[in-house]
């Protein structure tokens, strides 16, 4: 998942959990001024990074969690062929 399709879920899930209440509301519960709340709820995410998503969630009571995954041992352990070079 790409960094700005993170970024539009997370303010998918912001704007559906605060619908019911104003953006001045909104504003002083994530500490921003109001012209951010309207242009998040516009679906304008220029200027707000993910970490600041994040933190807005948790402000809100959200329990964010990032996970990493080992990626699985590769099945051949010998190294790939380095193409050979002709010679004239």
């Amino acid at each position: 998942m790409t960094v700005a399709l993170q970024k539009r879920w997370l303010a998918a899930v912001l704007t559906d959990a605060l619908s019911d209440y104003t953006q001045v509301q909104v504003a002083r519960w994530l500490e921003v001024g109001q012209p951010q709340i309207s242009r998040l709820r516009k679906g304008d995410l220029t200027g707000v990074s993910l970490e600041r998503l994040l933190t807005w969630l948790e402000r809100l009571g959200y329990g964010v969690e990032i996970r990493l995954s080992v990626p699985a041992a590769p099945q051949s352990t010998a190294s790939p062929r380095r193409p050979t070079r002709r010679r004239r």
